[in-house]
């Protein structure tokens, strides 16, 4: 959530997996790569992001994070206080944990 604030591309890069994919309350699907661009150019610009009611669930190197999300943003040029019910999901490897799309199985 921090560099997503912070719009820093480059911790975004390391920690999102190359194949994850992002669906955004409007519909709109992105690639990781069309994510951080969006991030990193202004097109999504969050002032904040606070994280309510959050249920860590692992299992061996997969791990579901949920939690609601309270976003201070403008997307798309259209500025508000959102909030919604978020999920991701993270795999662990080799001793780091990198955000993907879903768990195996």
């Amino acid at each position: 959530c921090q560099a997503m604030v912070d719009a820093d591309g480059g911790v975004l890069e390391r920690i999102i997996d190359s194949g994850a994919t992002f669906t955004h309350m409007s519909g709109l699907r992105q690639s990781r790569d069309e994510f951080i661009a969006d991030v990193t150019s202004g097109a999504l610009a969050y002032y904040a992001i606070r994280v309510e009611h959050p249920r860590i669930d692992v299992a061996g190197d997969e791990a579901k994070v949920s939690y609601v999300a309270a976003l201070d943003a403008r997307a798309y040029g259209a500025r508000g206080v959102y909030r919604m019910r978020v999920t991701h999901c993270f795999r662990r490897r080799e001793k780091a944990w990198y955000l993907v799309d879903a768990p195996r199985g």
